[in-house]
């Protein structure tokens, strides 16, 4: 055999394997996200909240952020604290959801009881920390 030849076999071999293992990848992604997804409708709240930042960032699906705002109201009205949080932030910037200071203010309040930051002011020009969010209401 020519180191051409030999060269080329070895290519197409190697191409051959990385595809393999990108197939795998794949197909692990797609059962991790079903298995996400069943939790995620038997209404466990964290699998929601997960499930809603799976589609908030598209990791492997396509980016959907009114998807994403659904799983996470779920998980919100479990009373996940992260979940509250999240929503919170879709409310504050409008994203999945229309823009809503009075609903982002009440998710963040919800979620600073239950221990996430309580100072965090989403609406603040530098998104930066500050009592303001939850003493105004």
């Amino acid at each position: 055999m020519l180191a051409g030849e030999m060269w080329a076999s070895c290519r197409f071999l190697l191409e051959a394997a990385v595809l393999s293992a990108v197939a795998a990848a794949i197909l692990a992604v797609q059962t991790e996200l079903e298995e996400l997804r069943a939790k995620a409708e038997q209404r466990d709240a964290h699998a929601q909240l997960c499930l809603g930042m799976v589609y908030a960032t598209g990791q492997g699906v396509r980016q959907d952020h009114a998807e994403a705002a659904k799983w996470c109201r779920l998980g919100a009205e479990q009373g996940h604290d992260n979940a509250q949080f999240n929503l919170g932030g879709m409310y504050a910037v409008g994203r999945g959801v229309p823009q809503d200071r009075a609903e982002a203010t009440e998710w963040y309040r919800l979620a600073a009881e239950q221990g996430q930051p309580s100072e965090f002011d989403p609406f603040s020009p530098t998104k930066g920390y500050s009592r303001s969010v939850l003493n105004e209401s």
